[in-house]
């Protein structure tokens, strides 16, 4: 989202092989970690900022992973949607690991104790 809808540069840090699916779970540095992360999140803030509805409405072109999308033009209403849903999968991975490991999951930050029945 921050590369195609705000034209931000990606952080080349979290696109290292050790990041990727597959990779052997080694924990990293977090420092470095943490201050790309900051860099995501902030580029991603200003580019949510700085929606409005014609910027909305067009698309560009999908260059992820999903064969059926590539090629085709994609609108930020599904990046979003995208970056929801996966945003909501790792909530989940955690939610499940501190579960199993017997750890209060109610006592995860933010709203998402407040969709669990």
């Amino acid at each position: 989202m921050n590369v195609a809808i705000g034209q931000k540069t990606r952080a080349e840090f979290l696109w290292r092989p050790q990041f990727s699916t597959g990779a052997e779970g080694v924990p990293p540095d977090w420092p470095p970690v943490l201050a790309a992360l900051k860099q995501v999140v902030g580029n991603a803030r200003s580019s949510v900022e700085e929606l409005d509805s014609a910027t909305l409405t067009n698309g560009t072109p999908y260059a992820g992973g999903i064969p059926a999308l590539q090629g085709r033009m994609v609108k930020p209403e599904y990046r979003i949607a995208r970056l929801t849903a996966h945003i909501y999968t790792h909530i989940g991975e955690i939610l499940t690991a501190r579960s199993t490991l017997g750890l209060d999951v109610m006592s995860f930050t933010g709203a998402m104790p407040a969709t669990m029945a």
